[in-house]
């Protein structure tokens, strides 16, 4: 529980020296606090640990929160405009009317989470980790991963049969799922991204 603005400003100083390896430093934990509507833009808080913490209308825009842990958080309503949340946990969070704009979603976990009414993109969206996949979106993703591969359905079929998936380091990848081969058979995608998008919301219990 924070009860000042001076605590809280302990508490993310003792992380920035965390994040900067010294050695009194304390990595930032706040969970089930109540920051409502506390500016905690600009910042760089990776790895703070933000369980079931009250952050309705927070302002973290252009903050850099890279495996930050915001389980079970309330998000109602924040400002995460351009902020990166590169390998975040979001995890049953309540994002709904959330401003994610351009944010870096980049194998973020939203498993579970709400984003009723909440601004981002398609684009944004497919870039998560999609930790749930049936067999139906399974094979779908795959298949939009072989349409952007300059090799295509050789590449893809070779697969099948010496177990290297196409995708290396210089290539990037469509989407961050755990690909399952023994499904693979070729076609062009079926699903447009957006109902793409619908169906990986609907196997990971996202709401929308």
């Amino acid at each position: 529980m924070i009860n000042n603005q001076h605590e809280l400003q302990d508490i993310l100083h003792l992380h920035q020296s965390w994040l900067d390896k010294k050695p009194w430093g304390k990595q930032g934990c706040l969970n089930n606090a109540n920051l409502y509507n506390i500016d905690l833009s600009n910042l760089t808080l990776s790895g703070f640990i933000f369980h079931n913490t009250n952050l309705t209308k927070v302002n973290l825009t252009n903050t850099v929160l890279t495996n930050t842990i915001f389980v079970n958080a309330n998000l109602y309503k924040a400002k995460l405009i351009n902020a990166s949340l590169i390998r975040s946990n979001l995890f049953g969070a309540n994002l709904s009317n959330a401003d994610l704009t351009n944010a870096n979603l980049t194998t973020a976990i939203l498993s579970g989470s709400t984003l009723h009414n909440a601004q981002y993109s398609i684009n944004q969206m497919l870039m998560i980790d999609i930790q749930d996949t049936s067999d139906k979106l399974n094979l779908e993703l795959m298949r939009w991963e072989c349409s952007i591969h300059p090799n295509g359905k050789f590449a893809f079929d070779n697969w099948k049969k010496n177990k290297i998936y196409p995708f290396s380091y210089n290539i990037r990848r469509m989407f961050h799922f755990n690909e399952k081969r023994d499904l693979w058979n070729y076609s062009t995608p079926k699903l447009s991204l957006y109902k793409l998008w619908l169906l990986i919301a609907r196997n990971n219990d996202i709401n929308l």
